[in-house]
């Protein structure tokens, strides 16, 4: 065996490809054999939950990044990554020359500033489009008492707040720290809808306690569609985010609109 095949540079994390990330698919499996990841050099969806369920299981702080603490419960040493130089910019490609599909995409470097800002933004385009629609549905209730419609409100608005507080804080912190951005993002974007998720479940909570006379079973029902709309967005989002920090898939530009279709489809549920 190599004196480097049991040794990994880091963090790694969604988005990051590479020989350590192999090292690291390999050492999962053999950690946890029903795993049978691919070892494949790409740290996607798959891996994450892997490297999650590890570290629950060593009582690790759950989040998906592969750090020292991790490195070490899984036997591997474990090296910090230097910083990044910047990357060269990439030579010009003749005009309408189609990628040939057995060709692998070049990684670029670390996600810039921006572009990190921008796709985090329009989750919370997004996030806000529900947190209205679901206070137009509300507050179409004419006859709702006010102490009732006072509560739902609180819970929709508390939960929307703290939710683009958690993505705001992720842009700073993911700008911090590039090599590790898509897990960053990732995680904030679980927590902030895991937060609408929790506050709607608690809205139906009130609903069900009152006698459905003013329609409540209708508006209860848009509601558990806007919390099943949210859980299949949440993860197509994420994909959308990681493809396109990682430069495997779409631009920001292109990004930007998939992402808001994403959400919007939950807020459209509110209508």
């Amino acid at each position: 065996m190599q004196l480097n095949a049991s040794s990994i540079t880091g963090p790694l994390a969604l988005g990051s490809r590479g020989p350590d990330v192999r090292t690291l698919q390999a050492a999962l499996n053999r950690t946890i054999p029903s795993l049978n990841l691919q070892v494949d050099g790409a740290f996607g969806m798959k891996t994450d939950a892997a490297v999650r369920a590890f570290q629950q299981s060593k009582t690790l702080k759950r989040d998906g990044i592969v750090g020292p603490r991790t490195a070490a419960a899984l036997g591997l040493r474990y090296t910090a990554q230097a910083p990044l130089p910047a990357p060269p910019l990439p030579s010009p490609q003749p005009p309408g020359r189609p990628r040939r599909h057995h060709e692998t995409p070049v990684l670029p470097g670390p996600p810039d500033s921006s572009a990190i800002a921008q796709l985090v933004e329009a989750v919370i385009q997004g996030v806000s489009e529900v947190h209205n629609g679901v206070l137009r549905m509300i507050q179409a209730l004419e006859d709702l008492p006010d102490i009732v419609l006072n509560e739902i409100r609180g819970l929709v608005t508390g939960a929307f707040q703290a939710a683009v507080a958690t993505l705001r804080e992720c842009i700073r912190i993911a700008q911090a720290s590039p090599a590790a951005a898509a897990a960053v993002v990732g995680n904030a974007i679980r927590a902030a809808f895991q937060k609408l998720i929790a506050a709607l479940q608690a809205i139906l909570g009130v609903l069900r306690r009152l006698p459905d006379l003013l329609g409540l079973t209708g508006v209860a029902n848009k509601i558990q569609l806007i919390i099943t709309k949210l859980q299949k967005a949440v993860e197509a989002v994420i994909d959308v985010i990681i493809r396109t920090l990682s430069g495997l898939g779409r631009s920001v530009a292109e990004a930007v609109p998939v992402i808001l279709a994403a959400v919007r489809e939950a807020a459209a549920a509110a209508a």
